[in-house]
């Protein structure tokens, strides 16, 4: 797993093949020319030449930082770039870059880099949890993440945009587009006594509203865990809290259409839908009932 997009993977890779090269080069160079120990001087002096290179500008980009922050940050650099280890994780608009949620068994992460739209929930050894916003984070420890958020405004679009997405795969569709079609597209399904089945579509606006982050207390986050997790190992993710309101919503929507017949449900449909007790964590939403399909 590496926390990078493909592009910058892939300039990654280049810069260090590159770097490999050059220290093969040379070290070819040294062995036709020159005795073994200045081989090896010359491979102390290119790993010490980079490591206190990238130490210099780690002073400019994090001038926050203590000597032995700056030095534990250089390392697990090193060791991340050419070991191909998975020691630093990047969160994204409250997503996980790479494949850490795929991962069965997770791996010790020691930098967490966060951007400003997100935050990250964790959890030490002695149960401990405390909340990282923003930021380049070096971790101790080895705590386990166990929730991840996305601080910005949240869309998400159930059922039918329109008639025609209800009807058989397009010409133009591959088979993969038509099935994730056709499975936003019966979430909504509703069955009536009648008989009669219909698709509503609704649009669900949510964000993750703190007081203030320096003054935040991680309860916030601790109750929104609580809440959306199925299960005590569970890692909760912005998809898991997406199905929970999802899942709160079409709870409701069947209680209000249980019992009653289509001309009840069109006339008495609201426009919108509240939640207060998902207000009690943080999280306000807007969920509105755009257009029900038959």
């Amino acid at each position: 797993m590496h926390p990078k997009s493909i592009k910058e993977l892939g300039s990654s890779r280049n810069f260090r093949i590159i770097l490999q090269l050059f220290i093969f080069l040379i070290l070819i160079v040294f062995l036709i020319w020159a005795q073994t120990p200045w081989i090896f001087f010359v491979i102390v002096f290119l790993f010490v030449t980079l490591f206190f290179t990238m130490f210099f500008w780690q002073q400019y980009a994090f001038p926050d930082f203590g000597i032995a922050e700056h030095f534990l940050l250089t390392k697990n650099i090193l060791i991340n770039q050419f070991s191909k280890s998975n020691l630093i994780l990047s969160i994204k608009n409250g997503k996980i870059e790479g494949d850490y949620l795929l991962l069965k068994n997770k791996p010790d992460i020691k930098i967490l880099n966060i951007d400003h739209k997100s935050a990250v929930l964790l959890e030490d050894t002695s149960n401990q949890k405390s909340v990282l916003f923003n930021g380049v984070h070096i971790i101790y420890g080895n705590p386990k993440i166990i929730g991840v958020f996305y601080l910005g405004l949240r869309f998400v679009q159930i059922g039918p945009r329109e008639k025609s997405d209800l009807g058989p795969k397009h010409s133009y569709e591959s088979l993969a587009e038509y099935h994730l079609r056709k499975e936003t597209t019966e979430k909504t399904l509703t069955r009536l006594v009648s008989g009669d089945l219909i698709f509503p579509s609704f649009s669900i606006f949510y964000k993750i509203e703190p007081a203030g982050k320096e003054k935040m207390e991680n309860t916030q986050f601790q109750g929104i865990c609580k809440e959306v997790a199925s299960g005590i190992f569970d890692l909760i993710s912005t998809e898991k809290i997406d199905e929970f309101i999802v899942f709160q919503l079409l709870k409701k929507w069947n209680a209000f259409c249980e019992n009653k017949s289509l001309h009840e449900i069109l006339v008495e449909s609201p426009d919108s839908f509240e939640f207060l007790f998902i207000n009690e964590f943080g999280i306000r939403s807007r969920i509105t009932l755009d257009q029900i399909f038959i």
